[in-house]
């Protein structure tokens, strides 16, 4: 009977989701997906789409995400009656947070996507505090200092209240923002409940970690610096959605001479950069690659990067070559991530890490150059007294 397909066919989804394998759940998701396509099943369709949206975000796929989301988005607006809006609202949430990373998307479409939002969330009596926290977030990733101050404090003025990221997630981007501002003391203090463990989510303290281990590093807190590199390159290392943690991981790995560390990291994580459409976060990536060699060639580090083996992409066998891949690999992002934000603010991120060449960073004991295997669950206790 049609009912007892589509009962069995939400069972499915639920399955789905306690599945390892993301190219698992895509088959399964996929399979309700046409389910409710020949049903006309319009809840069964957004909710299987929904899952499939969570995988993708979370396997860096977010353009794949995206085209879920519009089917969503439409049967929301076509058929409000039918479909769970208040899901397909915090789908929205995640995907309007992920539009900066591509350049392809303007300025001008994001901030109607922003103000859509908005509405949106106005319209169902949902706290301002996310809308605001988003445009701030956006700001930060497309270097905007004005705006990023403006939203920051409407994002602090605004009750807390249905609609808000959780309170670990909002207590990441606090320190965020502290550290875009070059407000690093309050930053540390910011992520101090984090590397506590007063706050826990699916994404925190994973990607809080890597933001502030060159801070550390700059205050010569080495020990809690590795401590936290160490336990956290574990927490992202299987996800493809935290490929800006990675990056600043491996940066971490360079700074410190951690070649092995750095030489693992750059095995297991370029190839996704090469081929993501994600220029932003894979941008970061070779930005911090090209430190890596460029450290690697100045203190005579006789590694052999593994890189792809695609066309184009040079053997990694000898450091000069590789470092003028990577240099190329963060040109083409930051021009084209800069020509979309109407700003050098890449291109300045690029120019900065090479000056990080210059500055006197505490080496890492020599007995910590060793790879790290990355576990799904990873535990981590930092002491900072």
């Amino acid at each position: 009977m049609q009912s007892d397909r589509i009962v069995r066919a939400f069972e499915l989804i639920e399955e789905a989701r306690h599945f390892e394998s993301a190219d698992a759940k895509r088959v399964q998701l996929g399979e309700v997906i046409e389910t409710s396509n020949a049903s006309g099943h319009l809840q069964l369709g957004c909710e299987a789409r929904t899952a499939l949206i969570e995988v993708e975000v979370f396997d860096g796929q977010v353009e794949r995400a995206i085209e879920h989301f519009s089917w969503c988005l439409q049967q929301m607006n076509d058929h409000p009656q039918e479909v769970d809006s208040e899901t397909i609202l915090w789908e929205y949430k995640w995907i309007g947070n992920k539009l900066c990373r591509f350049p392809d998307v303007s300025l001008e479409r994001i901030d109607e996507i922003l103000c859509d939002i908005t509405d949106r969330f106005a319209a169902q009596g949902w706290s301002e505090r996310a809308p605001h926290q988003i445009r701030m977030e956006h700001a930060i990733a497309t270097g905007d200092r004005i705006e990023a101050d403006r939203s920051f404090q409407l994002w602090r003025k605004a009750k807390y209240g249905f609609g808000a990221d959780c309170p670990a997630c909002e207590q990441d981007r606090l320190v965020d923002y502290w550290l875009f501002v070059d407000q690093e003391r309050k930053a540390l203090q910011a992520a101090d409940p984090i590397l506590q463990r007063s706050f826990e989510c699916a994404e925190v303290p994973h990607i809080t970690i890597p933001r502030l281990l060159q801070t550390l590093l700059k205050r010569k807190e080495t020990d809690l610096a590795y401590k936290l590199h160490r336990t956290g390159y574990r927490m992202v290392a299987l996800s493809g959605d935290f490929m800006d943690a990675v990056a600043r991981h491996l940066a971490y790995c360079a700074l410190t001479q951690l070649y092995q560390r750095g030489r693992q990291i750059v095995s297991c994580h370029c190839l996704r950069a090469v081929q993501s459409a994600d220029l932003m976060n894979s941008f970061h990536f070779f930005n911090a690659g090209l430190l890596l060699a460029k450290t690697a060639i100045r203190n005579v580090a006789g590694i052999r990067l593994e890189l792809p083996m695609l066309p184009g992409i040079p053997s990694g066998e000898y450091l000069e070559e590789t470092a003028i891949w990577f240099e190329t690999c963060a040109k083409e992002r930051a021009t084209a991530l800069d020509r979309r934000n109407k700003n050098q603010y890449y291109t300045s991120l690029l120019n900065q890490s090479k000056s990080l060449l210059n500055e006197d960073w505490p080496k890492a004991d020599p007995s910590w150059d060793r790879p790290l295997l990355a576990n799904k669950q990873s535990q981590f206790s930092p002491d900072r007294s």
